[in-house]
């Protein structure tokens, strides 16, 4: 913020405008609690005048720390979402992503806990986003997927706690790391587990709460229809992605 945001104070009329900054314990945390566990936190910036002392401005100098207050942006990415049907994660030259379109995971973490988003890895095995209508064509034009090998008791463990972490699925089938996350990651590619809900690690990271596509759908309106899922996954996705990259989507 440079001086010239405010050039005269309102109060005295003076035009001697100055900065100054509220450190250490007068800093703003992003959390009610983060003070007391070191959580994250920023200081506060102040324009005031060097006359009268009145503070004019003030402003956090970090502002991304914090969580939103309205949902008005996650609207927003379920509009987008709605109309489009899929979303990438990260930065892609192939489609839309949260990035692209100056999204953060904090506003995918509140659609996530409202079921109203499917995460997976469908699209050439990166984070992807899927509106609930894009999830049942998906799934009708797949076919439902059958979890073989070291992913199936990886799935039994899932089914078996309904909602769970990595770590605790991996503990219950005491697969080792490589081979977990090769199973792990064949079922999120598949459609097979989801994410149901998110866990704020840092303010641009939320690590995940698992469940099964079906326990999923429980919570989540369906979709009735006799059209070809094909033929309307083309339509959905028109002009987000072209029809080579449809294709392997339901290979």
């Amino acid at each position: 913020m440079g001086s010239n945001t405010v050039s005269v104070c309102p109060h005295c009329g003076a035009t001697d405008i100055g900065i100054g900054y509220q450190l250490g314990a007068g800093q703003l945390y992003a959390d009610l609690y983060a003070y007391h566990a070191s959580g994250e936190c920023c200081n506060v910036e102040h324009l005031l005048c060097k006359s009268c002392g009145a503070i004019l401005h003030s402003r956090a100098v970090r502002p991304e720390l914090f969580r939103s207050h309205t949902r008005a942006r996650e609207q927003e990415l379920f509009d987008h979402l709605e109309a489009h049907g899929i979303l990438l994660c990260n930065t892609s030259k192939d489609m839309p992503s949260l990035d692209s379109l100056g999204y953060t995971m904090e506003h995918i973490a509140g659609l996530i806990e409202r079921h109203e988003v499917f995460y997976c890895t469908a699209y050439k095995k990166r984070s992807t986003y899927l509106s609930r209508r894009a999830y049942r064509l998906l799934l009708r034009a797949r076919g439902r997927y059958e979890p073989k090998g070291e992913e199936k008791p990886v799935y039994d463990a899932l089914r078996r706690r309904e909602l769970a972490q990595k770590d605790e699925l991996r503990s219950d089938t005491g697969l080792e790391k490589q081979a977990f996350d090769k199973a792990f990651n064949a079922l999120l590619e598949n459609l097979t587990v989801t994410a149901f809900s998110g866990t704020r690690l840092n303010h641009n990271w939320y690590g995940y709460v698992y469940c099964t596509a079906e326990r999923w759908e429980k919570e989540s309106e369906g979709l009735h229809t006799n059209a070809d899922p094909k033929e309307e996954l083309k339509k959905l996705f028109d002009g987000v992605m072209d029809e080579k990259s449809m294709a392997l989507l339901w290979k």
